[in-house]
Order: C-alpha cells, then sequence, then structure tokens
C-alpha cells in the first residue's frame, strides 16, 4: 500500500512536530508514504521546525513546499494532492497525533474514503468542552465514536452522523473530482467537500482508524477559531434543504426582530434579558449530563453563540455576495 500523507500548516509550530512524529513512528505496518507539508505562509517558526524534524531523522520521503502567501487549508490541501506521488491520500491536520497503529489499521481496514475518530478528547477549556456536549446530543451520542463501530456516510443520512477532513484517506483521483466549486478559505473544505465524495462513493467512519486532536489553549486562537467556524459552517448549511437551513432562518428573523424592536421600545431590554437568561438555561439542561456540565454551558453558551453567529453573519453575507 502506497500513501501520499498531505499536512497543510500554518503558524503549527508548537504541534508540527508531534504530529510528524506520530506519522513516523507508525508500528507495525507495511505501508509506503510520503510526507507533503504545505507551509501556507507562515510567520512563526514552522517551516524551520519541519526542516530539523528532516534533517534529525535523515528523511528522503519528507517534502515542504511554501505557498508565496496565505491561501487557507483548502487551497494547501490541493496543492499537497497535486504533488502527491501516490494515488492514496492521507489528509492529516498538524493538530493532530496518529494513533501508533494508524497506518496498520489502514492495512487492515482496506476501504476508502475514510474518516478516522478522534480517540481521546483532550478538553483545556470551557469552550471546548460546551462544544463537545453539544456534539454529542446533535450526532445522537455518535460523538466522538461510532456507538456501532462503524457506520458508511451515504447522501442520505450524511448530516447526522460526526465526521470531516481531521483525518482522512481518499483515493487522489476521486478527492480532486469532488472539489467544491468553492475553495476559498471561508469555503467549506470538510463537509461539503465529503458531501461531494459521498454522491460518488459511500464514507466509511471507523473506530479502528483513530487519532487525538490538540485543542487550541489561547483566548484568541479560540476565539478567532470560534469566528472562522461560521462562514465554513454557513457555506455548506445555509442551502435550501440542509439540516440547519431553516433553524438558521428563524434565528435571523428572531434576532432581527428584536433588534427592531429594542430600537422602538428600549424598555424591553430586561425582559429580552431575562428571556435570554431562561434559553440558556433551558439550552444547558437539555444538553448536560451533569450539574458540573450545566454550569460549563451556562457560562459558554452566549459566548458561542455571539462569537459564532458574527461568523456565520459574516459568511451568509459573503455568500450572498459570491453569488451575485
Amino acid at each position: 500500500m502506497k500513501i501520499s500523507v498531505i499536512i497543510p500548516a500554518y503558524n503549527e509550530e508548537s504541534v508540527i512536530s508531534q504530529c510528524l512524529y506520530s506519522i513516523y513512528k507508525q508500528e507495525d505496518h507495511s505501508v509506503e508514504f510520503e510526507v507533503i507539508v504545505i507551509n501556507d505562509a507562515s510567520t512563526d517558526s514552522t517551516a524551520s521546525k519541519v526542516e530539523h524534524f528532516c534533517k534529525t531523522h535523515k528523511l528522503q520521503n519528507l517534502k515542504l513546499h511554501r505557498n508565496d502567501k496565505n491561501e487557507g487549508r483548502f487551497k494547501s490541501r490541493i496543492k499537497g494532492i497535486l504533488k502527491a506521488n501516490h494515488a492514496l491520500i492521507l489528509l492529516v491536520d498538524c493538530k493532530t497525533t496518529l494513533n501508533p497503529h494508524a497506518f496498520r489499521s489502514i492495512e487492515e481496514i482496506s476501504y476508502s474514503p475514510l474518516v478516522a475518530t478522534n480517540e481521546v478528547i483532550r478538553v483545556h477549556n470551557i469552550i471546548d468542552k460546551a462544544f463537545f456536549l453539544i456534539r454529542k446530543k446533535v450526532y445522537r451520542n455518535n460523538y466522538p465514536k461510532i456507538k456501532n463501530g462503524l457506520v458508511y456516510l451515504t447522501p442520505h443520512n450524511f448530516d447526522y452522523y460526526p465526521k470531516g477532513t481531521t483525518v482522512f484517506l481518499c483515493e487522489k483521483s476521486l478527492l480532486l473530482s469532488a472539489i467544491p466549486k468553492r475553495i476559498d478559505k471561508n469555503s467549506s473544505d470538510d463537509t461539503a467537500w465529503l458531501k461531494s465524495i459521498a454522491s460518488s462513493k459511500s464514507i466509511m467512519v471507523n473506530n479502528n482508524f483513530q487519532f487525538t486532536y490538540t485543542p487550541r489553549s489561547k483566548l484568541t486562537e479560540i476565539t478567532k477559531h470560534l469566528f472562522l467556524r461560521g462562514p465554513k459552517f454557513a457555506d455548506y448549511y445555509y442551502n435550501p434543504g440542509k439540516r440547519f437551513y431553516k433553524l438558521i432562518n428563524a434565528t435571523i428573523i428572531f434576532v432581527l426582530f428584536s433588534i427592531l424592536s429594542l430600537v422602538a421600545y428600549p424598555s424591553l431590554l430586561y425582559a429580552y434579558a431575562f428571556t435570554g437568561a431562561i434559553v440558556t438555561a433551558a439550552l444547558s439542561c437539555y444538553l448536560s449530563k451533569s450539574k458540573k456540565d450545566f454550569a460549563t454551558l451556562l457560562i459558554a453558551l452566549p459566548t458561542i453563540a455571539t462569537i459564532f453567529g458574527l461568523g456565520l453573519t459574516y459568511g451568509i453575507i459573503i455568500k450572498g455576495k459570491s453569488k451575485k
């Protein structure tokens, strides 16, 4: 089995060596592989970390390419795929470490397209914890692991199971043929791409193919990432017929109505604040499994709703402009 591992990297000096180490220290496998790192115009020491890793371990199959300007994960991945020598592509994000037997699992499963699941959920802050609880509920307790061990994603069940391209194995030809029309920084480089692939071939999500994700720890990074999720979410889900399309529209109408009514009747502020507190408490109760979860969600949900909501609004605006 021959695999090209593609890793897009932008200012990942703190995790890139760990990611590479997990790939080159794979146990019990007969996979022939190359690793292509696309340095997306990083301003930190990401490139030097990769070069040092390559020199220290005397590697011939590790290649580093640099974008002249920051182009985003999607375009960086495509550049890496086009440079790949093998027909089977493994997309890997810098913030992941592969399970030591990931390559062996690929051989044993012997199927692609294949999505890996998160082996260990590391929670560094209340935002991560809140998102974990939200996903757990949205995906019917199939997060982070699939309850039955594996599932095949099809266009019919696609929106009801967790998936992503964080660690994703797929044929090069299928990846390239399924690229969505939009591939800028704000386009969905996971959900929309996977949906296009699933329309051609069922995608397997398998608990035996695993990785561990290292979440962001700095508040500025968490806030920025939370905002940037909005446009990507809008790119895929803000389309007629998608799972959350009606909910997003209803939320927009409610927010606009609330703003207009507050402008006309400022005295309603306290009533809206009280209603917001009640809704937050109800959602926290619905999503939580313990008193600690409830307290976490009570604090985190307003922050998530505000920052993600702004990102979603921005995404809807640029999505509208792109269609003109």
